[in-house]
């Protein structure tokens, strides 16, 4: 585990009052920033950010979501706004908006090939699993298996694999998948 102070350095000034829980001083801070007309827009973009991410773990979506789009839309190629598109995936997941929130997690990884493939990859999974589209789902779920190392997790990941085929009513191979995966896991949960 890392230390405080060696924690302390990876993050901003604002990253650390969130990450900290310190979601007032974080609002001032990043208020300070974007009202500064001397601020760079890499500040003002990094503010909007931190404003959306603030409203986001205090549950105001409404807000979050005004904060977000309000930065892809001023400052669309940013490091910031490709960022914002995991938090829209998010609030768009949670407010059931399953169509939404699959266009702003691809974005996120058009922005970020080859980070955290597997953990977007089974939300895109999840979305399209809620919209009826099962082949999509099943696209998004072998990418998923491609990309995580964890072999327990790719376990789950082929039996949500096993039921979209079943959605799909390719019963047979659903149950071949199931099958396979019983007999080379080493999950005691399977």
């Amino acid at each position: 585990a890392q230390d405080t102070e060696t924690l302390r350095l990876t993050f901003s000034d604002g990253d650390w009052l969130i990450y900290t829980g310190d979601y007032e001083q974080a609002n001032t801070y990043y208020t300070v920033i974007f009202n500064d007309p001397n601020s760079a827009k890499n500040k003002k973009a990094e503010a909007l950010l931190g404003f959306g991410r603030i409203e986001y773990l205090e549950n105001r979506y409404g807000a979050a979501i005004e904060y977000f789009d309000a930065l892809i839309a001023e400052y669309p190629l940013t490091e910031f706004a490709k960022r914002a598109n995991f938090f829209l995936g998010e609030i768009y997941t949670i407010l059931g908006d399953n169509d939404t929130a699959i266009r702003a997690y691809s974005n996120f990884m058009e922005s970020y090939p080859n980070i955290l493939d597997d953990q977007i990859s089974m939300k895109l999974g999840a979305a399209y699993t809620a919209i009826g589209n099962h082949t999509e789902a099943i696209e998004a779920y072998e990418s998923a298996q491609m990309a995580s190392q964890d072999e327990n997790e790719i376990d789950e990941i082929r039996i949500k694999i096993a039921q979209a085929y079943y959605n799909l009513g390719e019963n047979d191979i659903a149950i071949q998948i199931y099958l396979d995966t019983y007999a080379t896991t080493q999950s005691a949960a399977i």
